[in-house]
């Protein structure tokens, strides 16, 4: 079973908030599998490698500042059908803003990553109320991960 089949599987038996943003931590595994290459890396072909930096950052700019209406919201509402296309949308903003907390809070000078994402997550979690804390555990990981 793949990693996306796994996320899949749990997304539809997560609440709504948590289930956004494992589709978020998991967006570039899904757009992978669902979307033509020219709609999740448009700017491949760019022969200027300063200016497709520039163009990648600003789709990922883009795709964050806007994930409450594009391949995520879909994918939230194929998960949870049941549920308001409001919710989702509350649901996938709630998600990237506790994300972003986690990521602002972390201390970038750590000497110690797990003890910084531990007091990183802490501090998101006291603004971020309403996730399950099965997820909370995951942004202490995914953090560790992404700054090791």
């Amino acid at each position: 079973m793949s990693i996306t089949d796994l996320v899949w599987k749990d997304v539809q038996t997560l609440p709504l908030k948590d289930a956004a943003l494992h589709l978020w931590r998991y967006k570039y595994e899904f757009d992978v599998l669902e979307l033509p290459m020219s709609d999740w890396a448009p700017h491949a072909n760019e022969p200027d490698p300063k200016r497709k930096m520039e163009l990648v950052a600003a789709q990922t700019r883009h795709e964050h500042d806007f994930a409450h209406e594009g391949p995520t919201f879909d994918r939230l509402k194929r998960a949870n059908p049941q549920a308001s296309d409001e919710d989702c949308r509350d649901a996938i903003k709630a998600a990237l803003k506790m994300w972003d907390d986690c990521n602002n809070c972390l201390d970038k000078n750590w000497a110690d990553l797990g003890c910084a994402a531990d007091n990183a997550v802490a501090k998101a979690r006291r603004s971020n109320p309403g996730f399950l804390d099965e997820t909370w555990q995951h942004a202490h990981g995914w953090l560790c991960y992404f700054y090791k």
